[in-house]
């Protein structure tokens, strides 16, 4: 056997065997409608039996036993002598989880691996196919006396026969429909069709200036133009249709982030010991996979947030369900992704906010008292503010809000609440559903150039229009009730001032994370919209860059890291 034709069969093997666990999980957390509980456990038993059946053709033999043993407990619930309660159906997760390890681990090694925790999931999934332990309450996978039609699924596992193999006609036409490809091909084309948008706007500029001066041509030197011009308009739309259509590509489905949601949610009620109900809708919504990569760690924050320190604890919920509802929506509104996580809990304690913020020295206490409920329910936003009154490692350490803070607007989106004391709160955040190119400021006068992202700039004026003052050599600025100070951006940046004229002299205001920032720059700004790549190893070392840019021209353009600033402000602080 040759090494690429083995190589390729541990790749087939990796990618089948991940999928069948991603089916697992998606069956024992599923919540959807239209598929029974029957149907929902025959699926599962069939996604069990098809990992038995990959890792006995790759000769991993603790692999097969797991699947097994699942097989029994699921064979004995479909024929009603057992109920899927909420610890088998924990035991289900643990060995999905173990076999995906098993996967990954083996397809590493190419060899079958070993596991801390297989035998004794394995001794335990045993005695629950046994009968020796008994449930509590059904979960809603199965009811207690419901015996589910096999479908000869049982007979096939006997022969060792494929339990999905009926269905691998349709799988293998589906599978036409897709390819694979390389994510780094993916954001290269991407990076490069939103670079040809960007120069097809400077070419539609520079057509429409030129337009000014064909009036003193010839007719058929004007006619030329305009004709040119035309041309021009019409590859500016069809780089217009490809960006879009390369932008679609990178593309994904919620599925997978509403399933790490659904897991996060589970495991963090079963280990605070409390009941939820949990609602996931809009998953088959599409996002840009950039911006669900930095959306991840946030919402599963979040989720553990509702569960744990949202919902009270069976005995506190009064006249509500013992079972905490948490919701999570995903909706579209225009071109912008809206996230919904609610739950039914104790909802935020605005004086107890207050009172922490004063006792903490965030405010006094005239201060406090002077803000509304919804600017103190944002103070949950605040780096290392926690209203928990005991730390463990799920919640209560004062981390995590203000990074979910941060990382949302980071991506240029907003974040609100609206809680009510006893009845719970709701999270809705707002953020694009596609990155392309970015809006920025171009400071040309500087070297190397700089350029600000435009969505954190508030205004652009000259310094000879503002009144400033000086205070311990600090000059300031005036902003509605906030004094800013200003600081001049070529030391900020390290950069050289080309421009030594007084009079073109121009203060920037930045807004960044609930921050004002003033910058003094000398020299002419711009305005064009860029294709940012991430800086190699040497460039990211240089102080406030986050990103890198080459023009026609072969000039090089930073992106100002902005977000630093918001760092600074904290140091000084």
């Amino acid at each position: 056997m040759s090494d690429d034709f083995e190589d390729d069969l541990w790749v087939l093997f990796e990618a089948e065997s991940l999928e069948h666990c991603t089916s697992c999980e998606d069956h024992l957390f599923g919540d959807d409608e239209e598929t029974t509980p029957g149907e929902r456990l025959n699926k599962l038993f069939r996604a069990f039996h098809s990992l038995k059946s990959l890792a006995s053709s790759m000769g991993m033999q603790n692999m097969v036993e797991l699947a097994h043993a699942c097989e029994d407990i699921l064979g004995a619930a479909r024929n009603g002598h057992l109920s899927i309660t909420s610890d088998i159906k924990s035991g289900l997760i643990e060995a999905t989880d173990l076999m995906r390890q098993l996967v990954v681990t083996t397809v590493a090694q190419r060899k079958p691996a070993m596991i801390d925790g297989v035998i004794s999931c394995l001794e335990n999934l045993k005695m629950i196919a046994a009968g020796s332990e008994t449930a509590a309450e059904p979960d809603s996978l199965v009811s207690t006396n419901s015996a589910v039609p096999a479908n000869n699924t049982q007979d096939e596992a006997a022969d060792g026969s494929d339990a999905s193999s009926g269905q691998s006609g349709g799988a293998q036409a589906s599978s036409d429909r897709f390819v694979r490809v390389a994510s780094d091909s993916l954001d290269n084309l991407f990076r490069l069709s939103g670079t040809l948008v960007a120069k097809a706007a400077v070419l539609a500029k520079i057509t429409h200036n030129a337009a000014d001066v064909t009036a003193g041509l010839l007719a058929d030197q004007s006619q030329q133009l305009i004709e040119i011009r035309n041309q021009l308009e019409k590859v500016s739309r069809d780089i217009d249709f490809l960006n879009t259509a390369v932008a679609d590509l990178r593309l994904v489905p919620l599925d997978d982030l509403a399933r790490r949601l659904r897991r996060t949610a589970f495991d963090t009620a079963r280990k605070v010991n409390k009941d939820i109900e949990l609602a996931v809708d809009g998953e088959e919504m599409r996002a840009d996979r950039a911006i669900v990569r930095t959306l991840t760690d946030p919402l599963l924050h979040m989720v553990r947030n509702a569960v744990d320190h949202g919902l009270e604890a069976p005995a506190g919920r009064g006249d509500k369900p013992q079972a905490g509802k948490v919701q999570i929506s995903f909706s579209r509104s225009g071109s912008s992704l809206k996230i919904l996580i609610k739950d039914d809990g104790r909802g935020l304690d605005v004086e107890r906010i207050r009172q922490i913020a004063i006792e903490r020295r965030r405010l006094t206490a005239s201060e406090a008292n002077e803000m509304s409920d919804s600017q103190m329910q944002r103070l949950i936003f605040e780096p290392g503010f926690s209203t928990a009154s005991q730390l463990d490692d799920t919640s209560g350490r004062g981390v995590g809000m203000d990074v979910v803070f941060r990382n949302i607007s980071l991506l240029g989106g907003e974040i609100e609440i609206a809680s009510d004391v006893g009845k719970g709160t709701a999270f809705s955040i707002t953020v694009p559903g596609a990155t392309s190119t970015e809006a920025c400021v171009v400071l040309s006068a500087l070297t190397p150039i700089y350029a600000i992202p435009s969505r954190v700039v508030v205004w652009i004026k000259s310094a000879g229009e503002l009144e400033t003052e000086q205070r311990r050599g600090i000059e300031y600025v005036h902003h509605e009730n906030h004094q800013i100070p200003i600081q001049q951006v070529h030391m900020l940046t390290g950069s050289q001032q080309n421009t030594t004229s007084l009079t073109d002299v121009k203060i920037i205001l930045l807004h960044v994370l609930g921050f004002y920032f003033a910058l003094k720059y000398q020299g002419g700004v711009e305005f064009a919209d860029l294709v940012f790549e991430e800086p190699d190893l040497f460039i990211s070392k240089l102080p406030m860059v986050s990103g890198t840019t080459i023009t026609d021209a072969s000039n090089v353009i930073f992106r100002l890291d902005v977000e630093k600033l918001d760092q600074m402000m904290h140091d000084r602080s």
